[in-house]
């Protein structure tokens, strides 16, 4: 048998090493390969945990539309329950996105290299995508930006702080986007936006052409619970609301997403935490020698001349980094995830003694 054409042809998005899974004891792993967050539960979240699943119902399907959980978002974001709706991760969320509103042929923009997961789902139904490339991909570039775009486009994709260059638009400029292109859906990608404390949602109120993802996964720490959720106009959640399958968001996640939400300040101190922890790693880096890009986000960039050799030298270490030259514009780079400061100078000392030894190719 074989799949829809489109599928047949995709080039599958290509998944960082298996092998930290691999290693019994976990705690001496350094997973810093797909910006997860090393933020352990509260016990506050944890005691709501067990507490369901000692006494459940476990043997219920999940709420399909939790409105506690929708009201507490609403909260977080000042904005109304009716422009939330959630899902089993925001990866999940852009797959909805894309098959509630493009077909075969649709002109979809991505401001490129970006995060490449959204490409497969853009493929996979046949639509045609106009990769973005700015003069400088570690910059914002509203000019260039706008001078690509075409009134023919029926989505722009645009991950904001962007993973993984760490280029970000200000409100402004996304605001520019959406009154230029008023007939162009502006998909928001806010994966990381708890780590710049900037965020566009209070634009739905305007805008009926924009649609904002937003993660569990970073910040909050929740990435192997799968949350997410899409900020939009109304009338676009109800279109999305069609296809989804709201059976599919664990209770077990819900409990999770309610309880870490309404513990926020946990996660807000954390996010300091990787401030200072990224702060203290670059300059360690740059004095080894390191050419680093830093971001907005969890995560930074250096280069180096054998980035595969560097990746290899690092898992014998249990270190796990992202290598990056698969995407156009990033020959050569490697990706580091931010962890807390404690784990941060284990990476620094295990990186230095590779150094000294002169295997590490900068």
């Amino acid at each position: 048998m074989k799949p829809n054409i489109f599928v047949e042809r995709l080039k599958e998005y290509p998944l960082s090493s298996h092998k930290a899974w691999e290693i019994k004891n976990k705690k001496d792993v350094l997973k810093l390969d797909w910006n997860e967050s090393n933020l352990l539960l509260p016990e506050k979240v944890k005691k709501k945990l067990i507490e369901f699943i000692k006494k459940g119902p476990t043997f219920w399907y999940p709420d399909v539309y939790n409105r506690t959980l929708i009201k507490e978002i609403a909260k977080y974001l000042k904005i109304s329950p009716s422009c939330i709706q959630y899902f089993e991760g925001s990866d999940s969320a852009l797959d909805y996105v894309v098959r509630t509103f493009l077909k075969q042929k649709d002109g979809v923009a991505i401001l490129s290299p970006t995060y490449d997961n959204f490409r497969v789902y853009v493929e996979a139904i046949g639509a045609k995508i106009n990769y973005i490339f700015g003069k400088d991909i570690f910059s914002a570039d509203i000019k260039n930006l706008l001078k690509n775009l075409s009134h023919k486009t029926k989505l722009l994709y645009l991950c904001n702080p962007n993973n993984p260059t760490g280029a970000f638009y200000s409100k402004e400029e996304i605001e520019k986007i959406l009154k230029s292109f008023p007939k162009t859906i502006l998909l928001v990608d806010e994966a990381y936006a708890e780590f710049t404390q900037k965020t566009v949602v209070s634009l739905v109120k305007k805008y009926d052409n924009l649609i904002v993802s937003r993660s569990f996964s970073k910040a909050f720490g929740l990435a192997s619970f799968r949350f997410g959720y899409l900020v939009s106009a109304p009338e676009n959640i109800s279109y999305i609301n069609k296809i989804r399958n709201g059976k599919n968001i664990s209770a077990i996640a819900q409990i999770a997403a309610l309880h870490i939400l309404r513990n926020k300040k946990y996660m807000e101190k954390y996010v300091e935490e990787i401030k200072r922890a990224k702060a203290m790693t670059v300059k360690n880096l740059r004095e080894m020698g390191f050419s680093v890009i830093e971001t907005p986000a969890n995560f930074i960039l250096i280069k180096t001349n054998n980035p595969s050799d560097f990746c290899k030298k690092l898992e014998k270490q249990k270190i796990f980094v992202r290598n990056l030259s698969h995407l156009p514009f990033l020959k050569n780079y490697i990706r580091i995830t931010i962890w807390s400061s404690d784990s941060m100078k284990r990476f620094i000392q295990k990186l230095k003694k590779i150094n000294e030894r002169k295997n590490c190719t900068l």
